[in-house]
């Protein structure tokens, strides 16, 4: 009996701990980035990274997560129309698309659009599916 009673409030606390994360929206979802989306953000964390010091891109680049997550342009009527089932209680009008770049290749790190409700607070890190970046918005 002492050995299952630890079990039994392990079983008891986990299944607390986890009551209401299933009914909660997703923050972010991930959908596949026109290319003119893909090509603006590359040109803007470029522009971006050029104006940073050169101790912060140095950093950056040496860092474990050297991405940047940048604002592209707004989604397609196609993108909208996918989103709706992602995200059903967001207006698709409101919603911000972000790339992530990174700052190694001088790429972006994949051909996806990460769809935020809101945007984040510019310099500070966001996760869009597994990458960490800093948010640097489209500035």
């Amino acid at each position: 009996m002492r050995a299952f009673l630890p079990v039994l409030c392990a079983v008891v606390l986990a299944g607390c701990a986890s009551v209401g994360h299933n009914t909660s929206k997703p923050s972010s979802a991930a959908i596949p980035a026109t290319e003119a989306q893909t090509n603006i953000a590359v040109l803007r964390a470029q522009a971006i990274a050029s104006r940073m010091d050169e101790a912060k891109i140095t950093k950056l680049r040496k860092s474990g997560t050297p991405f940047l997550a940048v604002r592209t342009l707004s989604l397609t009527p196609e993108q909208a129309v996918q989103l709706k089932h992602l995200l059903p209680s967001g207006n698709p009008a409101e919603l911000i698309c972000v790339v992530v770049w990174s700052a190694v290749t001088d790429k972006a790190v994949s051909n996806e659009c990460y769809v935020l409700p809101t945007a984040p607070e510019v310099g500070k890190p966001v996760t869009l599916g597994e990458y960490t970046a800093e948010y640097v918005g489209s500035r």
